[in-house]
């Protein structure tokens, strides 16, 4: 299965279109060994459900969020309500399936970079 998965005219949510774009299937690891995932979109035409959370908490699978870093945050504040600060840079808390990488690999690449390296739709694992 790809971690990278091209768009096409999939909706944010019902009613709405995307352009082509990426998907990216992010996951964090604690040291305890639970894991957590996600679906960054950074092409979503609503700003608000740029990140999905698919795997966590129950109170958080399927919540959407602004940002990598606020998906993080309600993750950490969801395992961890003693801590006063939960803050976490979202961009190095998740990694993207597959490929060994943090999230902030990606970080700035848009759509028409992504799209000419992956002209076939097809993308593979890279590691």
């Amino acid at each position: 299965m790809s971690d990278v998965v091209a768009l096409g005219a999939v909706g944010d949510r019902p009613g709405k279109t995307s352009p082509p774009g990426r998907a990216y299937r992010v996951y964090h690891r604690f040291r305890d060994g639970t894991r957590v995932a996600g679906v960054y979109r950074p092409d979503a035409v609503d700003r608000s459900r740029v990140f999905e959370i698919t795997l966590g908490p129950a109170p958080l699978v399927g919540a959407h969020f602004k940002s990598p870093s606020g998906a993080a945050v309600a993750i950490i504040r969801a395992r961890h309500p003693e801590r006063k600060c939960p803050n976490t840079d979202g961009w190095l808390f998740w990694c993207i399936l597959g490929r060994g990488k943090k999230l902030d690999s990606v970080r700035g690449e848009n759509s028409a970079t992504y799209l000419a390296k992956n002209a076939t739709g097809n993308v593979t694992n890279e590691t």
